[in-house]
């Protein structure tokens, strides 16, 4: 009888949110037909109200009453929402290369310690130091000028609410299938993209890399070391990695 009764319970909560929901939605409609008010706009605040007072659900009802009232405005959303994930991409891939980057730099350069550098060695030596210093620097400006401009550019409208009212879990879940299905390292039995990715900093003569949990690009140097030498045990090879120098010496700079 108790479960009955809080069913009972539940469904009129629901009911009754939803009347509450659809009272508001329409109140919005003849304000903004009376005033002339902005449609979208009204339906952002009243997102906003619903998410303040920890109602995301019903944040999230409203939104989806938005996207159908404002449907004009969606095919200059959605391409704001793919530029936007494209410029999330490539500051992961900047990332990634620059972490490969500090790696083979820090093996050469204890290879140069002790016994020297071969001309040839030398000279990929110097390719990877100007790659991060010249080639690094250039990607990361381009792509702090393609975020400003994305925020100058940001259209209003309910596709992109969504986009940004999207939890962090939500779309990590949703980038491990992309990167399973990418061969990348949520794929394999190292699971970098679980841990956070760090180069070599903080020890002398050594570059700088930034810590991160992010999902495999192209740039990522333990899928581009699995391509290459066709390993599946990559903790076996990060462990091997750190004891030989001579494992990374092979003077294939990808």
């Amino acid at each position: 009888m108790k479960i009955s009764v809080d069913r009972k319970m539940v469904n009129l909560t629901i009911i009754s949110g939803i009347a509450v929901t659809i009272t508001l939605i329409a109140a919005l409609i003849r304000v903004k037909k009376a005033f002339g008010i902005s449609l979208d706009k009204s339906f952002a605040r009243l997102e906003a109200r619903l998410e303040k007072k920890d109602h995301p659900f019903w944040a999230s009802k409203v939104r989806a009453v938005a996207k159908v009232r404002t449907v004009a405005s969606r095919k200059k959303q959605k391409a704001w929402i793919r530029e936007a994930e494209e410029a999330e991409k490539e500051e992961f891939a900047i990332v990634q290369r620059s972490i490969y980057l500090c790696e083979r730099w820090d093996l050469f350069y204890q290879r140069s310690l002790n016994p020297g550098l071969t001309p040839e060695e030398q000279d990929l030596f110097d390719k990877i130091e100007k790659e991060y210093y010249e080639g690094i620097d250039g990607r990361s400006i381009k792509l702090s000028d393609t975020y400003s401009r994305l925020d100058r550019e940001r259209p209003a409208g309910a596709w992109v609410r969504e986009f940004e009212a999207m939890s962090y879990d939500r779309r990590w879940q949703h980038q491990i299938k992309e990167c399973k299905a990418r061969g990348g390292c949520c794929s394999r039995l190292c699971q970098c993209c679980s841990k956070a990715r760090c180069g070599l900093g903080g020890q002398k003569g050594r570059v700088d890399c930034r810590a991160a949990n992010i999902h495999c690009t192209p740039e990522c140097g333990c899928c581009i070391r699995w391509k290459r030498d066709g390993e599946t045990q990559m903790d076996e090879i990060q462990e091997k990695k750190r004891r030989d120098l001579e494992w990374e010496m092979n003077l294939s700079f990808v």
